[in-house]
């Protein structure tokens, strides 16, 4: 209900990118001064990845999506409804509080469930994502339901199981590549919980060849979807410096927190960012911090006390953000 009037928005940069590059294509003008219409084909869809703003699974169901709405509509002009653009990203978005209510009953907490769900949708970041034409809703759909069906594969992992958690660990990703911090967590941490569940039992030794060959299977049909994207992106990545912008981790911190950053720079004395309101209000700062971060490390110490899948659940979910930004320094990336 909050985010609805978003889905008429105009759209912005990134998603202007999507349309024109990879779901629909453009209008431009030919030597002779006439204007045509220059389609996106479907190789566009799936590999386009120039610049490495095209997530391909919602880009695939989003051209579906608009291909439907104008054989109903009929509309006049080849124009791209936003609202009928961004409906997979908000039903993904939907859906996703519904997934990590359930994640978090199927591991034993269905009180917290009930509240991360309500906490997630009245996000700033949650608002945003569920009313944009990107991917990302999508992976934070995908994120909870991958680690349901790891927590099923683990307690009970038929053929089948396994296979799921493969399948959703290959969208995942196509999605997103910047998940590969937390499947290679995920995966890493995927022996030691089998150690866990079934040490001194026979199905330990049945358990570990099919999480090896779900994975397996799941990284050959990966790198057959996603390899000519890859290339792109290596090119890409290499055309820019690694500078890092003043007051970075400040701000990537504070927006994730509460959806403002914390001093971007000289944007006018109108723009609300998080120092000014702190200095303004610097008893609600604090008390606000506080409660978040006591929150943030109770939680983290309630999985890991639990011990066991619960304890590295924990690490899984706190680990792959200072890992990802560790590596990027480390690197020099931008």
């Amino acid at each position: 209900v909050i985010g609805h009037p978003r889905l008429s928005f105009s759209l912005w940069d990134d998603e202007v990118t999507t349309v024109e590059r990879s779901l629909d294509g453009f209008y431009e003008r030919d030597a002779s001064g006439e204007i045509g219409f220059v389609e996106a084909r479907w190789r566009d869809t799936v590999w386009f990845y120039n610049q490495p703003n095209n997530h391909v699974p919602f880009t695939i169901v989003a051209r579906l999506t608009l291909a439907a709405w104008r054989a109903v509509a009929q509309p006049e002009l080849r124009f791209v409804d936003e609202g009928v653009f961004r409906l997979p990203a908000h039903l993904a978005g939907l859906a996703s509080l519904v997934l990590l209510a359930v994640f978090l009953r199927r591991i034993g907490y269905w009180l917290p469930g009930v509240c991360a769900a309500w906490l997630l949708a009245l996000h700033p970041w949650m608002l945003r994502y569920t009313t944009e034409a990107r991917g990302y809703a999508q992976m934070l759909a995908l994120i909870p339901l991958t680690l349901t069906l790891w927590v099923r594969a683990l307690h009970r992992g038929t053929w089948g199981r396994w296979l799921a958690f493969g399948a959703c660990q290959v969208l995942l990703l196509y999605t997103y590549p910047g998940t590969l911090y937390f499947l290679v967590l995920l995966n890493a941490f995927t022996p030691l919980a089998l150690l866990h569940l079934h040490w001194g039992t026979p199905a330990l030794w049945q358990q570990l060849p099919r999480w090896l060959l779900a994975g397996l299977a799941g990284a050959m049909a990966w790198l057959q979807l996603m390899l000519p994207n890859m290339m792109q992106l290596v090119e890409y990545l290499g055309e820019y410096d690694s500078d890092t912008p003043p007051r970075f981790l400040a701000n990537v911190l504070a927006s994730l927190w509460v959806g403002l950053g914390w001093k971007v720079g000289e944007l006018g004395e109108h723009y609300a960012e998080l120092m000014d309101m702190a200095l303004a209000h610097p008893l609600a700062f604090r008390a606000g911090l506080a409660v978040t971060l006591l929150a943030l490390t109770a939680g983290f110490f309630r999985l890991l006390v639990a011990g066991g899948v619960r304890a590295l659940i924990g690490l899984v979910l706190l680990l792959p953000a200072p890992l990802s930004y560790w590596i990027a320094m480390a690197r020099d990336d931008r």
